[in-house]
């Protein structure tokens, strides 16, 4: 039986190697197309996202890749309490009105939460989010040979998080597991980064986290408006499935949580959940807009200054481009450091979610409306903010000989799931990169924008803002040091 486009592509972090696992994974085809790819959001588990730019992924002619880095959401987990909560409020619903389902709908009466001990595995990285990291890291040491030799010390960073959910830490340890190899616990070290410690203002992979100003609306009134046009119709459909006729009485909530279910149970047993096909292809498009306006309102760039907190993160970046692969820094304990030429960091979907709204691939995004989906449109949460969802860059080093007869430099592109993207205005170089020195006036300008990183954090209580920067010891301007500094008083290290 063939499997759907949407599960051939999750085998990548789900399945086992072996010819059957695409049947074992792809069950029964539902309502959702062959060729149709999931879409979920923020849902969904790690899958290459679709060419919709038909950039060629390969090396443009004439270039080599002398530094590269990616900023990776941790890979697929189980629900947390609250959500888990919900699916056994659903269950008890379910249960307790002895209904029967029909068609897509006839697995309900005996249907379970997909988790065997939920105390010890809640909010941690699910068995399907280990194989996504693990593999991962084998796939980015095959990507990048010439940026790592081998059994030679690499580091890596990684967002603190909440010290009872370890898993973007974890997500960190797995993929440099895969990257480095059997010798990983000994030539492997993880920076994490305590973001709620107050000297990591504006220095961490979870900047917002010490800013009082920043909300998260979770789209705000775009998102209710939408939830209000797209759930009713649904919940009618899949009340009439149920025998009596609307028995369980399933509300816009149950049925909001649907696509989460399909999502979640998917990667948690690396089989296709029953509940992937309840929904229709045009209600699913409709959840997944309900996730772009989430995104895009939350800390998305709607959002204004939510969406400018990983701006210090890029900027430090970009600086690691423009000075090269060879750079030595000063930590700030006096020791030398010289960066790795390949930059991994790890961290959460907010953070993913605000870089890529400032690195410039979605510039001049019309706002995307409450009661639509927009034709042409380019933000799309499924294509970079998946579990395991990245972000990467890569430093192009060309002779001039490459398409287009560019003229030799450096220049930069920018990868989102597997998918090259240009960013909007800075496209002249090979292969649709942009010139790096023009990327990093582009960042700055970004940062000139924003405007100053204190205001954004603290808002208008500038008493609160005097004394964090006094208990952070910061002097200057707030900025990340981190990648160049790996004596920051903030960090502490674990080993893979």
């Amino acid at each position: 039986m063939k499997a759907s486009y949407f599960w051939s592509t999750v085998l990548i972090a789900l399945s086992v190697s072996g010819t059957n696992a695409v049947d074992d994974v792809g069950g029964q085809p539902g309502t959702i197309p062959a060729e149709f790819p999931p879409l979920l959001g923020g849902n969904s588990p790690w899958f290459p996202g679709p060419n919709v730019t038909e950039i060629p992924y390969e090396i443009p002619e004439g270039c080599t890749i002398d530094m590269a880095s990616v900023t990776s959401r941790h890979g697929s987990r189980y629900p947390d309490p609250a959500v888990y909560k919900q699916w056994l409020g659903l269950r008890s619903k379910i249960q307790n009105s002895s209904a029967t389902g029909q068609g897509v709908l006839s697995f309900i009466s005996t249907w379970n939460p997909a988790l065997q001990n939920p105390s010890q595995v809640l909010t941690q990285l699910s068995v399907g989010g280990y194989k996504e990291l693990y593999d991962m890291g084998i796939t980015y040491r095959w990507r990048y040979p010439g940026l790592y030799t081998d059994n030679a010390p690499f580091i890596l960073w990684a967002n603190a998080f909440f010290p009872t959910s370890p898993r973007v830490i974890d997500s960190a340890k797995l993929f440099a597991r895969g990257f480095i190899g059997p010798n990983a616990t000994t030539l492997g070290t993880v920076y994490v980064l305590n973001n709620t410690d107050p000297r990591g203002l504006a220095n961490s992979l979870g900047v917002s986290d010490l800013c009082p100003a920043y909300n998260d609306t979770m789209g705000g009134p775009a998102a209710v408006t939408w939830a209000n046009i797209y759930l009713p119709p649904i919940v009618a459909r899949i009340n009439a499935l149920t025998t009596p006729k609307g028995a369980v009485n399933f509300n816009t909530t149950d049925v909001a949580m649907i696509p989460l279910l399909c999502g979640f149970e998917s990667e948690m047993t690396g089989k296709r959940s029953p509940w992937c096909d309840v929904f229709t292809e045009e209600e699913l498009q409709a959840y997944e807009y309900s996730q772009d306006l989430r995104f895009y309102y939350g800390h998305g760039p709607g959002s204004l200054k939510n969406s400018t907190f990983m701006l210090p993160f890029l900027s430090a970046l970009v600086s690691r481009f423009v000075d090269g692969p060879n750079k030595t820094y000063t930590s700030s304990d006096g020791t030398a450091f010289t960066p790795p030429r390949f930059i991994a960091t790890f961290t959460n979907d907010a953070q993913i979610n605000q870089l890529v709204s400032q690195i410039g691939v979605f510039d001049g995004q019309t706002p995307l409306p409450p009661n639509r989906i927009p034709d042409n449109q380019r933000y799309i949460s499924s294509r970079y903010v998946t579990m395991r969802g990245t972000i990467g860059f890569e430093r192009l080093t060309c002779t001039g000989n490459g398409n287009r007869g560019q003229a030799s430099g450096q220049f930069l592109r920018i990868i989102l799931n597997e998918v090259v993207y240009p960013v909007v205005g800075c496209d002249s170089g090979p292969g649709r990169s942009c010139p790096l020195p023009e990327y990093a006036q582009l960042v700055a300008q970004k940062q000139a924008q924003a405007g100053g990183f204190v205001d954004a954090c603290f808002g208008a209580n500038q008493t609160a803002a005097k004394l964090a920067l006094a208990k952070a010891g910061i002097t200057g301007i707030p900025k990340t040091t981190f990648l160049s500094d790996l004596a920051v008083p903030f960090a502490f290290v674990v080993k893979p």
